[in-house]
């Protein structure tokens, strides 16, 4: 998204985020910065405190350790937030009509994506809310957990997917966030399939796209529709609905994303029935 630089811009790159962001607001007068890119998030969070920001930082902002939306307040201070969880919730809820209270939910992935996205399932009263790693991934999976737990009073746990898969529980909604350094061709699920075909939905967000515009099938979208798994969906709702509650954040009003998601519907969701 590009608004006219008197009132916001999008950032997709990570360059020099804080001078960028000076020049917006110090120098074009600029009113709000929705970031894309991951690691530009984090590095926004990092230098939060920078003297030429000065962010107010939000709770969620400060939980996921990522900035993804700055904004200008009536005061002239300005606002980092994170409004990442909240999209992939509303895309969950609403676009896709899967609710999460009472469920049992299992997030795959250790980046800033998987705090914030616990943090707003786990506003969704969830039966049970699992964070899974890998074996060298173990130390970060704990070190998340135990951080969110001063922002949730959900019971949270990280569980390890190297474990017998006889020993691991079921899930009724398995989530990816972000990628793993590991090959992925070398466990393509991702998670055991005896777990992978109890779900009743598999989301992953990490799926790219060909230059068609198609989306390329995860090795674990793939596995889960020959599983069987009932709802199968790429994250191509959750990056609207994050943008949509940025505008909202700014404008105080949210866009309809419905044209713009059916518009895209066969490019990046798959919903088996």
């Amino acid at each position: 998204m590009n608004w006219d630089s008197s009132k916001g811009c999008a950032l997709s790159s990570q360059g020099e985020v804080v001078e960028q962001l000076r020049t917006f607001f110090e120098e074009s007068g600029g009113q709000g910065v929705h970031i894309v890119d991951p690691p530009s998030k984090e590095v926004l969070f990092q230098h939060s405190c920078h003297p030429s920001l000065d962010l107010e930082v939000t709770d969620r902002a400060m939980a996921s350790r990522a900035v993804n939306i700055v904004w200008r307040r009536s005061d002239n201070r300005l606002v980092g937030d994170n409004t990442d969880g909240e999209g992939l919730v509303w895309d969950v809820c609403s676009n896709l009509g899967v609710p999460l209270a009472a469920k049992s939910i299992l997030v795959l992935g250790v980046g800033s994506e998987s705090r914030s996205a616990l943090l707003s399932l786990a506003s969704q009263r969830p039966a049970s809310l699992h964070l899974g790693y890998r074996p060298e991934e173990g130390a970060q999976a704990q070190e998340i957990v135990s951080t969110l737990a001063r922002f949730t009073e959900c019971p949270l746990q990280a569980i390890s997917l190297a474990d017998d898969p006889a020993a691991l529980p079921s899930y009724d909604i398995i989530i990816r966030v972000s990628r793993s350094g590991e090959d992925e061709e070398a466990s393509p699920s991702l998670v055991p399939l005896s777990v992978l075909r109890q779900a009743q939905m598999v989301y992953d967000a990490t799926g790219e796209t060909h230059d068609s515009g198609h989306a390329l099938g995860t090795p674990l979208l793939q596995a889960a529709r020959q599983s069987g798994v009932q709802c199968v969906s790429g994250g191509l709702g959750m990056h609207i609905e994050q943008a949509a509650e940025s505008f909202l954040v700014w404008r105080g009003i949210r866009p309809d994303t419905s044209t713009l998601l059916e518009d895209h519907q066969e490019e990046d969701q798959h919903i088996l029935r």
